[in-house]
């Protein structure tokens, strides 16, 4: 697959951020899932939840390749700790965190679109991943669609990039430009994931968030700063 070039910051820190909206903190919608030879394929889609946007999460996961049931293999998710949680001892086809709908509801329950406007106070800002840890390298895409609600006329980005193998905490970011064909003042979808994922990743997530300018400016001077070129 070909990936376009692009700058990936590396920030390992603790400094507030001011005027950043959560995306999620995984504080609020505790879930506990198990993916085994009886079960290989999850959609959790919760709803009204208070600290997270649009007040919906959507979990999908879905095994690589059938487990034999007499040497069980067990992928878990679990947020019970106020982290998302994904640990695997299978291949992994996927796993996705979604937010908002890529496509418009047309059912009762079914999660709706964000229309999100991160434009205030301005158009320029960036999303911060916070990472606690993860036990292997693994790439993921991270997704925003606009427009979704606008009769077909919606908008799509999505940039992929390598979460490093790290034991202590660490940040992403992931700037505005990186996503230049989107409406940011209508999101409608933020999505996380990709696949497959190799046998024994232990990856815990503990916070998205969009951080708008010029907080970004004032954390350039914080902690220990890696600028990584996306690889082609």
């Amino acid at each position: 697959m070909l990936r376009n070039s692009f700058f990936l910051a590396v920030l390992f820190l603790t400094a507030p951020l001011f005027g950043a909206l959560i995306i999620d903190d995984f504080s609020d919608g505790d879930l506990s899932l198990t993916l085994n030879s009886a079960n290989s394929r999850i959609e959790n889609l919760q709803t009204g939840l208070t600290s997270v946007i649009g007040g919906s999460r959507q979990v999908l996961s879905m095994l690589d390749s059938p487990i034999d049931p007499l040497n069980d293999a067990t992928i878990t998710i679990d947020s019970s700790a106020g982290t998302f949680h994904l640990s695997t001892d299978h291949e992994l086809a996927m796993y996705r965190l979604e937010w908002g709908s890529a496509s418009l509801p047309d059912a009762p329950g079914q999660i709706a679109v964000l229309n999100a406007d991160l434009t205030t106070p301005n158009k320029l800002g960036y999303f911060l991943i916070k990472v606690a840890s993860a036990s292997m390298e693994h790439t993921v895409g991270f997704t925003l669609l606009s427009g979704v609600d606008e009769g077909g006329s919606f908008r799509s980005n999505t940039t992929f990039f390598d979460l490093p193998a790290s034991a202590t905490p660490y940040s992403i970011i992931l700037d505005s430009d990186l996503f230049s064909t989107v409406d940011f003042g209508d999101i409608d979808y933020i999505g996380l994931g990709e696949g497959p994922i190799a046998p024994g990743l232990d990856f815990v997530l503990d916070e998205i968030v969009w951080v708008p300018e010029p907080c970004s400016l004032a954390l350039l001077g914080v902690g220990g700063l890696a600028v990584i070129r996306r690889r082609k």
